[in-house]
């Protein structure tokens, strides 16, 4: 065990990243100078990089242009340390395959702080490669006690990758609380952060600053102070933050300042729980697309000046909240004496808009989509962008009461509108409104600004065919004041055909003379042509979209494809067509004929080690006996031949890709000659599988093997490690129906979960009942090789020389009625065979109702029900 264990140990070392590196520090340095690290080698992908300089000096480590920057880790700080940052340049990258932090473990006398991540053009990845919460952290999470630590982008980029987000303070309250500083800033720049993760701001005094740039996380997006009673302070300009949902102030407090551009939740927008929040809306758009939930809403400032709140979906219950806390004053105007608007848009009549509420000072006449629907998919890239001009609102309640649009009247004050579009939705919400005449600007957006009369924009030369785009209508009113627009979408026509999504082809498997329809279905802006192959040979004739086979025969086993041609291109599906049947057919009564396929059984093994084939009492009928004989009959000399079988000519015989079943009724020997026990050994019940143990192109495993060890039945699927086990407690000396089931098919693991990915599903049975099962990645299968099956033995290719072999995992005890067939059987076919052969019965699937265990729902289960009918544990009472 000692061995296994250092093998083991010494195989994660050398798999593992290298030693961490040290900063030769102070001053300035270059990452690509090996003079800057400890080892005098620049770092690698699996360096973990400690950045520990250890001087109140400012060390600065700097990424320039054409330098590709790379690390494992890299961590800021461990302790008493401070002023260390690295700078990352216009043309320079850095990338982090794991996460990052800045400031770790500190205490209350303020010893490590300012550990700055600077991004000024350059890009930043943070590959996140175990899949952590957090991609980038400052501090630490639980470690507490640092502070300072700013993450500036001035037209560079962070990603975060596989699902890492960011968090910026956390368990560091008393610290926060003695020294009342900045804890930690974020500050975007004509650049943008995209994580796949969550951001969380927690930091007392902390900030977010966004100007011509985006910051936008792939889950929840809060800031909040943690309770110190500093709130964390948000300023967007030109900007975007979105987050799904955004959260102002989960546990303490909060200051938003949207000055201009858009603060966009996906889900519902939440504010503060237990602490306070104030909003400042002095220009653009707070989004929420998934209601409100204004809880303790009395502890909730939203001060507006010209920006709007607008919310979609709404509930009744969220309505009546906001409603209040208009009419209540804690949703206001800046000013202290303007009205303010509440104001319920319901869905346009085209039903090109589904709704929304609107919250502002500056009346809220936004232009609405037209003749093309938010989401609409398949507009032709020559048409026409249409809008309805701002509706007119009158004057707003008095009492804050709620108001609902009419859309009978435009707004006479609109005098022009300003059109964004874009491929990005981040770029357009963080593009500065602009009146300028129809051109490129900076973000890429294409603008114009037409005069109140105008509501349309031709598209024809603006888009490309299969690609999504965004687009809003800015209204400009005669007072100088700029109504922002919602951002729809809307993707462009297909080139290519495209196939209906679920309506794709299926593998199927049928009964010989069943008749077979394959059909495509597809999506085509020009006319299109059907061609159908079998096994990659055209087919004479086949070309519509539906390939009829009447009474199939082996002979039609094959995958069939269709190509579909359109002016722009081809496009195809292919499916596998299987003749359900039975390929294999041992009995073993007496002889070693294959009955199904002609695959005849021989023994086969080492040389000089070849038994005879033998017999005993079986299952059914006979039984192979797998022995070992002492040919010389001398227990201290014992020279042992074994019978293990090979399948004549199987090098080709294939287990199915696409799916199969085995099945067989075994009794392994705990004890053979000389009174060894075997319980302790591998031994090999059956396998078709490449085992090269040499060295280069070709070893490794391939295929599959099915074998025992101890107590435990095991089937691999090498190809993919797929693996099933399942103990049985009784496994020797007595008979077990052993079934192994292959759905080659993929669907999804949970059904009931959308984001379930389709994987292949491998199951084993004992004795009729389900014991055991797994699953695989759908891309992957096991291919044919060539190699022979064989039963009671496994094979080691020792070069690339088939015939070069040596057997190995003997198997001792009686294999009775193998069976194979070329699609996976139900779990009702597998229980029936039990029961033919055993009788009694087998529950297949539990049942919900079934309250007395005996696999029916009947009048008994009624009964246990009903004994429990009316009765009441309510407390005071029960009505």
């Amino acid at each position: 065990m000692k061995k296994y264990l250092f093998v083991l140990l010494m195989a994660l070392f050398a798999a593992g990243p290298a030693w961490a590196d040290n900063v030769n520090g102070p001053g300035n340095l270059d990452w690509d100078s090996p003079l800057t690290w400890g080892s005098g080698t620049v770092p690698g992908i699996g360096t973990n990089i400690w950045y520990n300089v250890g001087d109140d000096n400012q060390t600065t480590i700097y990424v320039r242009d054409g330098v590709d920057a790379v690390c494992n880790h890299l961590y800021f700080s461990n302790g008493t340390h401070v002023n260390e940052e690295v700078v990352v340049y216009e043309g320079g990258t850095l990338t982090i395959d794991n996460y990052s932090w800045l400031g770790r473990w500190g205490n209350e006398t303020g010893n490590n702080y300012n550990h700055d991540l600077k991004i000024f053009g350059g890009e930043v990845t943070i590959n996140n490669a175990a899949g952590e919460t957090y991609g980038l952290r400052a501090p630490e999470p639980d470690k507490g006690g640092s502070y300072g630590n700013d993450l500036i982008i001035d037209g560079g980029s962070l990603e975060i990758l596989n699902g890492g987000g960011m968090i910026f303070g956390n368990d560091a309250k008393s610290l926060k609380e003695a020294l009342d500083v900045v804890i930690s800033s974020i500050s975007v720049t004509n650049g943008y952060i995209d994580t796949e993760g969550p951001i969380y701001c927690e930091e007392g005094n902390g900030s977010i600053s966004v100007n011509y740039g985006y910051i936008k996380s792939g889950g929840r997006f809060t800031f909040d102070d943690q309770e110190t009673n500093s709130p964390a302070t948000v300023d967007v300009t030109y900007g975007l933050l979105q987050g799904s949902p955004v959260e102002f102030s989960g546990n303490g407090a909060s200051a938003v300042n949207l000055n201009s551009g858009y603060i966009v939740s996906e889900g519902e927008l939440l504010t503060t729980n237990y602490g306070s929040s104030s909003a400042n809306l002095n220009g653009g758009m707070l989004w929420s697309k998934g209601g409100m939930d204004l809880l303790n809403s009395s502890q909730n400032s939203f001060s507006i000046d010209e920006g709007f709140m607008v919310v979609d979906a709404l509930t009744e219950a969220q309505e009546l909240i906001l409603g209040s806390c208009v009419a209540e004053g804690y949703i206001s105007a800046s000013d202290g004496v303007s009205d303010v608007y509440f104001v319920e848009y319901p869905e346009t009549s085209a039903g090109a808009e589904d709704g929304f509420h609107a919250v502002s000072v500056v009346e809220p006449s936004f232009a609405l989509p037209d003749t093309v629907e938010d989401g609409q998919t398949g507009v032709s890239i020559d048409g026409s962008l249409t809008w309805q001009t701002g509706r007119e609102i009158g004057a707003a309640s008095t009492d804050g009461s709620l108001i609902t649009a009419s859309y009978d009247t435009a707004n006479p004050d609109i005098t022009n509108h300003t059109l964004y579009l874009s491929e990005s939705f981040e770029m357009l919400a963080a593009c500065e409104p602009n009146d300028a005449s129809t051109g490129e600007v900076d973000t890429g957006i294409v603008q114009g600004t037409f005069p109140a009369s105008t509501t349309s924009y031709s598209l024809d030369g603006a888009v490309e065919r299969d690609k999504t785009y965004y687009w809003r209508v800015d209204e400009t009113l005669s007072t100088g004041e700029i109504i922002p627009g919602k951002i729809y979408s809307f993707e462009t026509e297909k080139s290519f055909p495209s196939f209906v999504e679920g309506e794709e082809l299926e593998d199927v498997w049928v009964d010989a003379g069943t008749d077979v329809d394959f059909t495509v279905s597809v999506d085509s802006i020009s006319p299109e042509t059907y061609q159908w192959y079998k096994d990659g040979a055209e087919l004479t004739g086949e070309t519509s979209a539906t390939l009829s086979l009447p009474a199939v025969t082996l002979a039609d086993e094959a995958v069939y494809m269709c190509e579909v041609t359109n002016a722009a291109g081809t496009v195809s599906q292919e499916a596998m067509l299987t003749v359900k049947r039975q390929v294999l057919d041992l009995p073993f009564d007496g002889s070693l004929a294959e009955l199904a396929s002609g695959y005849d059984a021989f023994v086969s093994g080492n040389e000089g080690e070849t038994g005879s084939a033998s017999y005993d009492t079986g299952k059914i009928g006979q039984a192979y006996d797998f022995q070992r004989v002492d040919t010389a009959g001398d227990p201290n000399n014992a020279q042992f031949v074994y019978n293990g079988l090979e399948l004549a000519d199987s090098n080709d015989l294939n287990f199915y890709k696409y799916g199969y079943t085995i099945n067989y009724w075994v009794k392994a020997d705990s004890v053979v000659p000389y009174e060894q026990d075997v319980t302790g050994t591998w031994q090999t019940i059956f396998g078709k599988e490449w085992r090269f143990d040499g060295e280069g192109e070709g070893s490794g495993r391939f295929g599959f093997v099915n074998q025992i060890y101890s107590y435990e039945l095991f089937h691999l699927r090498r190809d993919t490690s797929a693996s099933i086990s399942a103990g049985i407690d009784d496994l020797y000396d007595n008979w077990h129906m052993v079934t192994f089931v292959f759905d080659g098919d993929p669907f999804a693991d949970d059904p009931e979960d959308p984001q379930s990915e389709p994987v292949k599903h491998a199951y084993t049975y004992i004795d009729g009942e389900l014991v055991g099962t797994d699953t695989e990645p759908a891309d992957e299968y096991t291919e044919t090789h060539p190699i022979p099956f064989v039963l009671g033995q496994e094979i080691h290719l020792n070069s690339n020389d088939e015939f070069d072999r040596n057997y190995t995992s003997q198997f001792f005890g009686a294999l009775d009625e193998f069976e194979a067939w070329n699609y996976p059987m139900s779990k009702q076919e597998i229980a029936q065979m039990y029961v033919d052969i055993e009788g009694g019965n087998i529950c297949t699937d539990p049942l919900e109702y079934d309250f007395d265990d005996d696999c029916k729902v009947g009048l008994s289960d009624l009964a246990v029900f009903a004994a429990d009918w009316m009765r009441c544990n309510l407390v005071p009472l029960c009505e």
